[in-house]
Formats: C-alpha cells, structure tokens, sequence
C-alpha cells in the first residue's frame, strides 16, 4: 500500500472551496491528466453515487477508472473509492475552516495487484496532487478577486 497527501491554504470559506472542487465536470480545468470526469448513477457526492473518469496514465495511455462515493459531508469531506485496472486508490479531501480561509488537503492510499509498484510513482504522483491543488487554488482565489 502506498500512501500520498498533500494540503494547501486557500484564501476562500470552505464552503466556496467544496463547491468548486465537487465540480466534476471541471476536474480537468484544474487536476493534470484527467481528461474527463462524469457521473454516471446517483446524484453528485451522494453516498454511493458512481463517477467515471478518464486520465493519461504514467506511460502517457489513456486509462478509464470507476469511482463510488463512500462518504460525503457537504463543505467537510468527501471520500470516493477508484478502481482501474489492478489499482484501487481510496482518496479523501477535507475542507477546514482556517484563518484566512480554508485548510484543503487530500489523502489518497492505494490497494491492489498494483500497489507495490506505486512508491516508484511517489514523486509523480506527490508532484500531480501538489499541481493540482495549486490549481484549483488559482482558479478560486482568481475567480474571488474578479468579483
């Protein structure tokens, strides 16, 4: 099993936060290589909704994962469980009310036959989520300041 996080101030509420990154369909604005994001049963972070999304893998393929929410706490935390081909990955992004704004982090550990061959991925994958984060951080604190 492998485990990555990263964390991040946001100068926005919570609240704006959440909103924002619960927006599947614009996950690929914001996240590197995802290309696409959708649910396709239930509705949006109800538990036990299920949401494909479609990425450029480490070898630059395209891969497709099925995701089912597993626990959502509007504007707290969200948990989803990814499963592609020999790769599960449990992910949780928490949204704390912080001094300033928000405290946004994401957990992710992964499971499966191809688990042990993640530690080798750590740089690229500590190196995605830290991009992405600083991303989305951009996107919020840019579309706050335009208001």
């Amino acid at each position: 099993m492998a485990q990555f996080h990263e964390e991040i101030q946001i100068q926005a509420a919570a609240a704006a936060v959440y909103t924002k990154f619960s927006d599947l369909s614009a996950w690929h604005m914001w996240y590197p290589d995802v290309l696409r994001a959708n649910w396709i049963e239930g509705s949006a972070w109800e538990e036990n909704a299920r949401f494909a999304v479609q990425v450029k893998n480490f070898l630059g393929m395209t891969a497709k994962g099925l995701s089912v929410v597993r626990l959502s706490s509007a504007d707290q935390m969200l948990v989803w469980e990814n499963s592609m081909l020999g790769l599960q990955v449990v992910a949780t992004a928490r949204f704390e009310k912080s001094i300033g704004g928000c405290k946004f982090s994401i957990s992710k550990s992964t499971h499966g036959l191809l688990s042990p061959i993640m530690p080798l991925l750590s740089g690229r994958q500590n190196e995605q989520l830290r991009t992405g984060m600083e991303n989305l951080k951009a996107l919020i604190e840019g579309d706050l300041s335009r208001k």
